[in-house]
């Protein structure tokens, strides 16, 4: 990507993907996957990776007091099956089908959460949330939005912490799929590091706003990005 205009418009699409995922704990795949495949289709899915684990990373590191990594631990084992599960749908059923199916999954799941029922914080839930996030990352590369709807009722710095403590480690999983597949190639990298000045700069701005963005932000916010995600994935199943 040598052209410096398009360059700077990449890097202000993953700042802003940047701000969104530091104030809510994901969301920055959701918002830059769709820009970023308009300016340079080689910047999605594995550039993309790599910003995404930065920006995990920073969150969980800025956030690590409120993150507890040994019960997420539940749902990072689940994803594992769970990815293994969504690789032998894409072998046995029609891809196109598997995504409409999973942003009418994702809008349901969505549905349920304009309700008060609170959805249970346990071992259970976080292992059923880590499967769907692994099924759902290998078909349509949105495994947000089940951990983020479990998470919702959490304190504000526990939602950022446990989110990007889990997308830091389920990212490292998922690379080392694509490296033993041969899918993650040097030119790749050198993306990923050309534009991680977008992942500074929106993590910075976030900071400025994050003591004013509590729990019922993040809720609603996670609504609307869960769904855009959904309603993004169900455009591109109809229209390819």
């Amino acid at each position: 990507m040598p052209d410096p205009f398009l360059l700077g418009l990449a890097i202000g699409v993953v700042i802003l993907g940047a701000i969104v995922q530091s104030l809510i704990g994901f969301g920055l795949a959701v918002v830059a996957a769709p820009l970023l495949y308009f300016i340079d289709p080689q910047l999605v899915p594995v550039p993309l990776m790599i910003l995404g684990f930065s920006i995990s990373l920073i969150n969980w590191f800025y956030n690590r007091r409120n993150a507890n990594l040994k019960a997420m631990g539940y749902a990072l084992i689940a994803r594992v099956p769970g990815a293994l599960i969504g690789l032998a749908l894409l072998v046995y059923f029609n891809q196109k089908g598997l995504q409409i199916l999973i942003a009418i999954a994702v809008l349901m799941g969505v549905a349920t959460t304009l309700t008060d029922k609170a959805i249970r914080f346990n071992h259970r839930n976080l292992a059923i949330a880590g499967l769907l996030s692994g099924i759902f990352a290998t078909v349509a590369a949105i495994g947000g939005p089940p951990i983020a709807m479990l998470l919702r009722d959490q304190q504000a710095g526990s939602i950022r912490g446990n989110l990007s403590a889990f997308f830091s480690v389920s990212t490292l999983i998922s690379a080392a799929v694509l490296i033993a597949g041969g899918k993650f190639q040097i030119h790749h990298l050198v993306s990923g590091i050309t534009l991680l000045p977008g992942v500074f700069i929106g993590f910075f701005i976030s900071k400025q706003f994050i003591s004013r963005f509590n729990s019922h932000h993040i809720k609603v916010t996670t609504q609307i990005v869960c769904s855009l995600s959904a309603l993004m994935l169900l455009y591109q199943a109809v229209v390819n």
